[in-house]
């Protein structure tokens, strides 16, 4: 049975520059697009990466115009699960609520464990670019692993020293976007060059996919929301600062995109081959030393948006749990006495991400 609870047991320690830092760090554009860059341009070329950005950011800013609205109702660490059983019938709530709980416990988890993934291949890239050391798969694992666990060990420690990392991270991510405009080419190849490399014979298909790297920069939009019970005045702060990270992704994302689409050098179906293709674009155009650089900040802006992540995971599975909601849910429905972290159900979730 769930029963749901919008009390807080935690610490609120984060203001609304904490907060801030944690929303542009969890839908860090830098970590969706260049990571993902590739599975676009295989699936629709450059033109789509263009056109699926700009689109799904739109409708993802007025999606969040609607987030907006119930944040400020619902302020809770439950987030989604929460709103569905305080606004669904009485009948079908508690199967809705409990439903709503394990998908968003899996995505949260998912989630962490992809950026995870992400970081390790590009570490991987860099190291063979820089060392001529091949990324086996025993070497990703273990840099997957190793990524996991460092932000674990960060987590257990107070919020309040992971609102400065997440501002840090908020200042590398615009630095590092006011110099991704790299112009290159014919002005038109970003805005009607569609190609489909994936092999698929459907088109619709192939569109479909390349549209998960604009999905990964705009869905984290409600991870602010996770750490609510954790902040000051979240219902004044939330509303404005939900529909703000995903209009400030769009804008500043989308030269980004563009920067990529016209860094592109020679032909695309060889730039495919890459582990990542973002990061030879980058080098190409940039040169070695400071492509080089470039690519290496980069590297450290998704290992704040993993630790991050991995933060808002924690607390969506405490959430669930606090409600009943997990197997022996009084065991993880535990806050550390002195750090009112939840630590339990962090190490719980970590080993899902590594595992995954």
């Amino acid at each position: 049975m769930i029963i749901t609870s919008s009390h807080s047991d935690t610490n609120r320690r984060l203001d609304w520059l904490s907060q801030t830092g944690i929303a542009l760090t969890s839908s860090n554009v830098l970590c969706g697009i260049i990571t993902l860059y590739g599975l676009t341009l295989t699936n629709g070329g450059p033109a789509w990466a263009t056109w699926s950005y700009l689109v799904i950011g739109i409708m993802s800013f007025i999606v969040s115009l609607c987030v907006a609205e119930l944040a400020s109702a619902y302020p809770t660490t439950g987030g989604v699960h929460h709103w569905v059983y305080e606004l669904g019938s009485t009948r079908q709530r508690p199967f809705l609520t409990w439903m709503t709980g394990w998908l968003t416990v899996a995505g949260s988890v998912a989630s962490a464990s992809s950026v995870a993934f992400y970081f390790s291949s590009a570490l991987g890239e860099i190291l063979f670019i820089v060392h001529k050391i091949a990324l086996t798969p025993g070497i990703l694992v273990m840099f997957h692993m190793g990524a996991v666990l460092v932000w674990q060990t960060i987590n257990l420690f107070p919020v309040r020293g992971f609102g400065y990392i997440s501002t840090a991270s908020v200042t590398f991510a615009i630095t590092l976007l006011s110099h991704a405009q790299v112009e290159h080419g014919w002005i038109h190849v970003p805005f009607t060059t569609f190609l489909n490399y994936s092999g698929h014979s459907s088109s619709v298909y192939a569109a479909l996919s390349s549209t998960l790297m604009a999905s990964f920069v705009f869905c984290p939009q409600d991870t602010v929301i996770r750490m609510s019970e954790e902040s000051r005045r979240p219902e004044k702060v939330l509303p404005r600062l939900v529909p703000a990270t995903g209009l400030v992704s769009l804008v500043l994302g989308f030269p980004v995109v563009l920067g990529l689409n016209y860094g592109i050098l020679h032909p695309i179906k060889g730039l495919l081959d890459e582990t990542v293709p973002a990061v030879d674009v980058i080098l190409m155009t940039l040169g070695r030393p400071l492509g080089i650089t470039f690519v290496a900040l980069i590297l450290t802006g998704i290992f704040f948006t993993g630790l991050n992540r991995l933060s808002i995971a924690s607390r969506v599975a405490y959430a669930f749990s606090r409600d009943g909601g997990l197997p022996k849910s009084s065991y993880w429905n535990h806050l550390q006495t002195h750090r009112k972290t939840p630590q339990r159900v962090s190490w719980l979730v970590s080993a899902a991400s590594s595992y995954i």
